[in-house]
């Protein structure tokens, strides 16, 4: 189904709010949404950049919030799913006036910096994921 720019960006906003309230669940976060981000982010990496900026505007936020997730497994999973859609867009070409590439490494960085209580192991896992990107 192809959905306009706007309802594009509804529709992962929406997704988002979906994901983050699947993953509240301590005892039993699902991953579905999480997956399904995944999938709808490498689905709409073609679009114009206008309408990509504000996806990843909002996928950014939500990579960034499920990273310093206090579950380990789901913070992992989210790092990991953000390093499948990284090496996937470091691929394409960068235009002028365009810092997608280095917009695409913030929420790395976030989880790293901005977050005093993130684990060794997401930091290590972190620094494993850029270097293999390199």
């Amino acid at each position: 189904m192809n959905l306009d720019a706007e309802a594009i960006i509804d529709f992962i906003t929406n997704l988002c709010l979906v994901s983050k309230e699947e993953l509240m669940d301590v005892e039993n976060p699902r991953k579905f949404s999480m997956q399904r981000i995944v999938e709808v982010a490498d689905f709409n990496m073609g679009r114009i950049r206008y309408v990509w900026s504000k996806i990843w505007q909002t996928l950014s936020e939500h990579f960034s919030v499920v990273g310093s997730h206090s579950n380990l497994h789901i913070a992992i999973y989210a790092i990991d799913s953000l390093r499948q859609l990284a090496d996937k867009f470091l691929l394409k070409d960068e235009f002028g006036h365009y810092h997608f590439q280095k917009d695409f490494l913030k929420p790395f960085e976030t989880i790293m910096l901005n977050n005093l209580h993130t684990r060794i192991e997401v930091k290590d896992y972190i620094v494993m994921c850029i270097a293999t990107m390199c």
